[in-house]
């Protein structure tokens, strides 16, 4: 997929610039900002999967195996967390979905106090990861569950982005079918 995004973002860099400051042109800027930020997104879940697998996985196994103190006690707070939810990961994701579906088709959602229970959950592994120690003295835990985190947050970062860039794009799509034919 990340080839496939790479190559079409070399493609349509050949295209021609248009040579008026039309809406299509700006249409045309807007979807290869998307296809960009779609293209970024493959490569960090590419470099997320790399780092995975070949540092923090084998670095988590190798501290469980040893018993690290620190390692075994995040583990043991990361499953406390998923735990302590009032309904299990498995059905708060089910609602959520079903909460999408409400709002997608505007209609009130009697799956919102789903998000309550994500907030909960935020919030938790928010304190996990809110660290007020020098970096030089944060434990293996935590610098496990940070550099995982840190990965995360990019992905997040980026999925956001191309989210705000298709909503306007969209957006921009939906005034102009709205406008009245002159």
């Amino acid at each position: 997929m990340c080839w496939t995004t790479s190559s079409a973002v070399k493609l349509i860099s050949y295209f021609p610039p248009l040579k008026s400051e039309s809406s299509t042109e700006a249409d045309f800027q807007s979807t290869l900002k998307c296809l960009h930020s779609a293209h970024k997104i493959f490569r960090i879940l590419q470099e997320l999967l790399i780092n995975v697998e070949s540092i923090i996985l084998p670095e988590c196994l190798q501290t469980v195996l040893v018993g690290e103190n620190s390692v075994l006690a995040m583990v043991a707070q990361l499953s406390h967390i998923t735990n302590s939810t009032p309904i299990p990961l498995s059905e708060l994701l089910h609602q959520l979905g079903l909460h999408l579906r409400f709002v997608v088709m505007g209609m009130p959602s009697p799956h919102s106090n789903a998000f309550q229970v994500v907030k909960d959950l935020q919030e938790q592994f928010k304190a996990l990861t809110k660290v007020e120690e020098a970096e030089d003295s944060r434990s293996q835990g935590q610098m496990l569950l940070m550099t995982f985190n840190a990965l995360f947050e990019n992905l997040y970062k980026e999925t956001s982005q191309l989210f705000f860039c298709s909503w306007n794009f969209a957006s921009a799509i939906s005034l102009e079918n709205c406008r009245p034919n002159s």
